[in-house]
């Protein structure tokens, strides 16, 4: 295949392919269990890219912040 042709449907391609399993995981494992994983799987890319960034101690000091906000 001709490699420009294939970044000109990069887009299409890729959000293909996650609806399809989407789709798979939705009919196999039920909405619910999708959606937890689904929420689990962002949950982690989120506390990754804190830590890959070293923002953890100002995630740390936010979260202080937010517990002491009553006393």
């Amino acid at each position: 295949m001709n490699l420009e042709r294939i970044k000109n449907y990069k887009y299409r391609f890729i959000f293909s392919l996650v609806f399809l399993i989407l789709g798979i995981l939705i009919l196999t494992i039920g909405f619910w269990r999708t959606l937890f994983l689904i929420i689990m799987l962002l949950l982690g890319y989120l506390i990754g890219n804190i830590i890959d960034k070293n923002l953890l101690f100002l995630f740390i000091e936010k979260i202080k912040e937010i517990f002491m906000i009553g006393r």
